[in-house]
């Protein structure tokens, strides 16, 4: 177990492997435990590194969530590759991981070779607002299944005011009806993989072949049988994927 001490408190990341650095960054609501059943196979020919952004998981917790949750998490992605002191990267990012991934990726386009965008949503999208009003429930009201989950992301003692925190995640991400990063990823020139699964409940396909548009260097794949969380549906489909872009594109130098 190992923590580093950034701007806003300590950070916990793990570290697997040798080879690239491929950082994994997990969505809103999750923590790095998200990726347990495809880090340790994705580790075989990269430094696959994980960690808990700040205020989730075993990371130092949230008083309060104040500003752009999107524009805290590129902030902190930077603040965590420079303590790591890597001069280059590859990230792979769900959903909110995703964007923070892109964005910081225009933030440092140096310093970025590869990225993987699973589940992205890249744009405010009003039919959202129906689809997530369960997700945004009190805590008591949520499904059972959905509390045991956050139990395992971030803890007994801390689900109940980790889901009451994140609950203003509503007004943030794609819940925002300013949100929209087509424009700024059209910059992006280095290669993006976008992943999505075909019956994600949140997205509808509109979203990444918005982006395959935008996005000139970018590969599209869509895995079969696979919801929203791709990584955990189809876990050895998601894995090929990902080894077939990184293995195809060129190396970090």
């Amino acid at each position: 177990m190992s923590y580093i001490k950034l701007k806003n408190g300590n950070v916990y990341y793990e570290i697997f492997g040798e080879g690239e650095p491929l950082i994994f960054l997990h969505n809103g609501f999750y923590s790095s435990y998200t990726w347990s059943g495809v880090v340790k196979r994705l580790s075989r020919y990269n430094k696959a590194i994980v960690y808990d952004r700040f205020g989730y998981g075993r990371s130092d917790k949230y008083g309060s969530i104040d500003g752009d949750i999107v524009d805290k998490g590129v902030e902190e992605l930077a603040e965590f590759i420079d303590a790591l002191n890597l001069p280059k990267v590859n990230l792979l990012g769900h959903c909110l991981g995703g964007a923070i991934a892109l964005l910081y990726s225009l933030k440092e386009p140096d310093r970025v070779c590869k990225i993987i965008a699973e589940s992205v949503g890249y744009y405010s999208d009003h039919k959202l607002e129906i689809k997530t009003d369960w997700t945004f429930r009190p805590y008591d009201e949520i499904p059972h299944d959905l509390r045991d989950y956050l139990v395992a992301m971030h803890g007994e003692d801390y689900s109940k005011t980790f889901w009451d925190l994140i609950r203003t995640y509503r007004d943030g991400y794609i819940m925002n009806p300013d949100y929209n990063i087509l424009n700024s990823i059209k910059n992006i020139k280095i290669p993006v993989l976008i992943m999505n699964g075909d019956r994600d409940f949140y997205f509808d396909i509109e979203h990444p072949l918005c982006a395959r548009k935008k996005l000139k260097n970018s590969q599209f794949c869509v895995i079969p049988g696979a919801g929203h969380d791709v990584h955990a549906d189809k876990p050895e489909e998601f894995c090929l994927a990902v080894e077939t872009f990184l293995n195809n594109c060129e190396k970090c130098v």
